[in-house]
């Protein structure tokens, strides 16, 4: 899914915004715009933390609360594509069941015995704790109230993101949504 960068979006919004004078009370600047931001902090020691990471005593309770009401089935949930990229809640929505299995995978592949010859069955399970969610991606709307002179953000989904390693070096790859957790459905953008 191509995303622009959200700070150009807006501003490119809110000059068009001036230029055309609405007179509306309330302005959709975009139905649909993706945002991602860290969990937790990836370089501790980086000034500024807070910009671009959710405050520790609350991202805990914040992921438990949500993966509680997905894992429930209170909050509606959607896979990926095959490609990683979020799926409309009218086409893509699983269950709690299917979420169990997002989250716990067991894998099988077949690597040959370099002595004998022979195949050998390898099987590897995969846990995802909430510990692992170390990102989110959110699906908002984001609106200008030409009345009260604020933006309005609304939420329609959030994504849970887990760290992607290289599987020999062990470098960073980037990351990957498993699944996205709806507040409100709406219709996606191509």
């Amino acid at each position: 899914m191509k995303t622009t960068h959200p700070t150009a979006l807006l501003l490119l919004m809110l000059t068009l915004f001036c230029l055309t004078g609405y007179a509306q009370k309330e302005v959709t600047l975009t139905p649909q715009i993706v945002y991602e931001t860290h969990v937790r902090q990836s370089k501790p020691e980086r000034e500024g933390w807070w910009f671009e990471n959710i405050e520790a005593s609350k991202r805990t309770a914040m992921i438990n609360m949500l993966m509680d009401k997905a894992q429930s089935g209170e909050l509606p949930i959607t896979q990926t594509t095959t490609l990683g990229d979020l799926c409309p809640l009218s086409k893509c929505k699983i269950s709690p069941a299917d979420l169990h299995w997002v989250m716990n995978s067991v894998d099988t592949s077949y690597t040959e015995d370099i002595e004998t010859g022979e195949l050998v069955m390898v099987v590897q399970e995969t846990a995802i704790k909430n510990r692992d969610i170390v990102r989110l991606e959110f699906l908002e709307e984001w609106v200008y109230d030409t009345k009260k002179e604020q933006f309005v953000k609304k939420v329609n989904a959030v994504g849970m993101m887990v760290a992607v390693y290289d599987e020999i070096s062990g470098e960073l790859r980037g990351y990957k949504p498993l699944f996205y957790i709806w507040f409100n459905e709406v219709e996606m953008m191509e």
